[in-house]
């Protein structure tokens, strides 16, 4: 115990402090979104920005179709939105951020302060279809609806060139562009990423960090039930998908909570066990834990709804949990980025994938039959299904380039690492501008 919370100590110490310690953070960024932040010239340091797209409208998918059946509506459209953070043109380069289910660009907003003052600039953060910033996709707000997980996809690219145009529009058209991602966001850049390459379209990332991506889903996390055998295989992507399809009825309505656990938004008290077997939780860092309940709970978002939503389908960033439409839609996406066939569809971009040791929405746990000192069941987990798939990535990819994937473990964290506390989101933002850094040589 001593030897690891020395190792702790001297990793605090060795990490550079960035622009935001935990101990201010939460009372500075809600006096930022009170008072708001303005840069020297004084220009908002956020910017929100829409895109109008295509409202497509796709069948659910079927075991005939794994990825739906695309049903154009010519006239229907969408404005899906992202932030635009940043003063000047950063010396190392740009970030696109794809956050993770439920989250919104803001929550990402002391994150892009901090690549900022690390030299990149502007970041800019999407607002994935039905969530954060984004209108909603259905009557009930609160629900996280999804008709098509491709939507992702085109909403991305749509997103991602006009950030292009206004790179280029700025006097920043040589200079790289990163990607990095939180959870969700993670599966859609990889799928993104397959599709420009698929297209013949190069790639306009330079490199990409992926923290903790769906590769694979523990959706036994989600309900939070023991890790027994039968509910490991019940939660398994096969049977996550049963339950949704039932749930989703005859006649078919997918609009309702993929489980009974899945509801309208509550708040949680904020406990740390400090127990990793008990954690059911996602971050250490309850100063970042209380702005994103601040965001959702107490932000006033009435002036930009006014200001800058008119009819759409839109109130405030808050949200709540999965349809079943949305596990519908979604879960075929996994097994497909695993295939061997589907990684030698990858762009020759490095990619970092990097997990934390303790994230309950990525590993499989299991009891291991032995007991702790407490005479509680001791529930074990690995984090092979993100190590496997750099392996494989490197094994499998047509470049033939054994370097391009990484993977990185932080050690003692929780799944949310741009939100953890400050040693442990320390280490993931070191680690992601290293890489960044070493792969514009």
């Amino acid at each position: 115990m001593k030897s690891y919370l020395l190792g702790i100590a001297l990793l605090f110490i060795s990490l550079p402090i960035f622009a935001l310690p935990e101990s201010n953070s939460l009372e500075t960024m809600i006096n930022y979104m009170e008072g708001g932040k303005t840069c020297d010239d004084g220009t908002d340091f956020w910017k929100r920005k829409s895109v109008e797209v295509v409202k497509n409208i796709y069948s659910h998918p079927t075991p005939f179709h794994p990825f739906g059946k695309i049903l154009e509506e010519p006239h229907g459209t969408y404005r899906v939105r992202y932030s635009k953070y940043g003063c000047d043109l950063g010396a190392k380069g740009s970030i696109v951020v794809a956050p993770g289910r439920g989250e919104s660009s803001v929550d990402y907003f002391e994150t892009a302060i901090d690549f900022t003052q690390l030299g990149y600039s502007p970041v800019y953060v999407i607002d994935h279809r039905g969530q954060g910033l984004s209108p909603r996709l259905g009557d009930d707000q609160q629900k996280q609806h999804l008709v098509n997980y491709a939507h992702y996809i085109s909403d991305m690219d749509a997103i991602v060139e006009e950030i292009l145009e206004d790179l280029s529009s700025i006097g920043r058209s040589s200079e790289p562009l990163f990607l990095t991602t939180n959870s969700m966001g993670g599966g859609i850049a990889l799928v993104y990423s397959i599709s420009k390459q698929s297209k013949g379209q190069e790639s306009p990332f330079k490199a990409m960090a992926l923290l903790a991506p769906t590769i694979r889903v523990n959706y036994l996390s989600y309900v939070r039930k023991a890790p027994t055998k039968l509910n490991n295989l019940l939660y398994s992507e096969p049977g996550a998908l049963a339950i949704a399809w039932k749930r989703c009825g005859i006649p078919r309505n997918c609009d309702v909570y993929a489980a009974e656990e899945f509801s309208t938004y509550k708040p949680t008290e904020f406990v740390l066990t400090g127990t990793p077997s008990d954690e059911n939780f996602m971050t250490h860092s309850k100063a970042r834990y209380d702005f994103h309940r601040y965001l959702f709970e107490d932000f006033s978002w009435d002036e930009i709804k006014e200001n800058e939503y008119g009819d759409e389908n839109w109130q405030s960033v808050l949200i709540g949990g999965s349809t079943a439409g949305w596990v519908v839609a979604s879960t075929p996406y996994f097994p497909y980025l695993r295939k061997p066939e589907t990684l030698k569809k990858l762009p020759n971009v490095p990619m970092l994938v990097m997990t934390a040791e303790f994230d309950h929405r990525v590993y499989r746990p299991y009891f291991t039959g032995e007991k702790d000192e407490n005479g509680d069941k001791v529930i074990d987990h690995d984090l092979k299904y993100h190590s496997d798939f750099c392996e494989n990535v490197n094994t499998h990819n047509q470049h033939g380039n054994t370097g391009l994937c990484r993977f990185h473990e932080v050690k003692g964290a929780f799944h949310e690492l741009y939100k953890e506390t400050d040693v442990f989101r320390n280490e993931a933002m070191s680690k992601v501008d290293a890489f960044f850094m070493e792969m514009s040589q």
